[in-house]
């Protein structure tokens, strides 16, 4: 998720650990506990400076910092920096504030369209259930909201936060339900394509995309009713002009992040254009994440280039 999404559920877990005795009966831990969950929530988006290029960040963010197997490393690595700050305050305690805030962190990750090299060095490839958007308004409201409570309560008693961890719990089990309810009835009525369904800022609201030999059909799930677009219309898999840029290192570095592409190829008297788009990223009825190669007939690239891209800059 976003880094204010995982800043707001970090101050939320202070709370929640504060029902543990061992905090709730020293007033002077609370500060350190809540840093400490903040800091565990936060520390795996380290990896954002990558954002500075564009391959960069596609190639190592959410990478070898949300790994499940690397977790005890950064994990332990952010509690000593921390214990440094509060010597007073059991090791133990910063350890357990740090490594639920961090696993708290890969798991909303892992519940969103974008994905994580959760099983990181031993396997690369990216895994994402699809269940919640980068940015969720009834989870971040839900949280909020408890948080400025506690903060004008004085940070006392945590237990309210039982409750909205519970009902953040329910709240995914919707989305899960409800999801998976779509995929089956779509996968009865499209047997012919590969059906998949990405999630927006709405429960009632899924992007669906429909995968066909030769094109692809993009619609809006919206209170039960399927509001379709126009079609894209792919280049055929086989076509030796896909196939070469399929060796440009955007398009590497594109295809090792996603595996929902696909390929459309444009010729201009001047030249050929390939463009793959990420199906997951769509705005105004434009795919948004993609890699472009330009070559000559004769298969010489001339020029790639990945990105984000706005649909009026497209």
């Amino acid at each position: 998720m976003d880094s204010i999404s995982h800043l707001t559920i970090g101050s939320t877990l202070a709370g929640l650990l504060t029902n543990i005795p061992e905090i709730s009966s020293h007033h002077e831990f609370i500060l350190p506990i809540t840093v400490s969950c903040i800091v565990g929530s936060m520390a795996p988006d380290l990896d954002v400076m990558t954002r500075l290029k564009p391959e960069l960040y596609l190639r190592y963010h959410r990478g070898a910092s949300h790994s499940i197997f690397l977790f005890p490393l950064w994990s332990l690595l952010v509690t000593g920096l921390l214990s440094a700050c509060w010597t007073n305050i059991p090791f133990l305690l910063l350890w357990l504030s740090v490594s639920v805030g961090y696993c708290i962190h890969i798991a909303l990750d892992l519940l969103n369209s974008y994905g994580t090299q959760i099983a990181y060095p031993f396997r690369p490839d990216r895994k994402g259930y699809h269940i919640l958007p980068l940015f969720d308004p009834v989870l971040w409201t839900a949280h909020v909201v408890c948080a400025l409570i506690w903060l004008q309560q004085g940070l006392g008693s945590g237990y309210p936060f039982l409750f909205l961890y519970a009902g953040s719990a329910v709240y995914i089990g919707i989305r899960f339900y409800l999801r998976t309810k779509i995929k089956k009835q779509l996968e009865s009525t499209h047997s012919s394509g590969q059906v998949l369904i990405f999630p927006t800022f709405s429960l009632f609201r899924w992007s669906i995309v429909i995968v066909r030999a030769n094109a692809v059909h993009a619609g809006v799930w919206r209170f039960g009713n399927l509001i379709w677009q126009s079609p894209i219309h792919l280049g055929d898999v086989g076509d030796r002009h896909i196939k070469c840029s399929e060796q440009t290192d955007t398009v590497k570095i594109l295809k090792n992040f996603s595996p929902f592409l696909v390929a459309l190829k444009i010729t201009h008297p001047d030249g050929v254009k390939v463009t793959w788009f990420d199906l997951r990223y769509l705005e105004r009825a434009n795919y948004c994440l993609m890699a472009c190669v330009l070559m000559n007939q004769d298969f010489t690239v001339r020029r790639s280039y990945i990105g984000w891209f706005k649909p009026e800059a497209q």
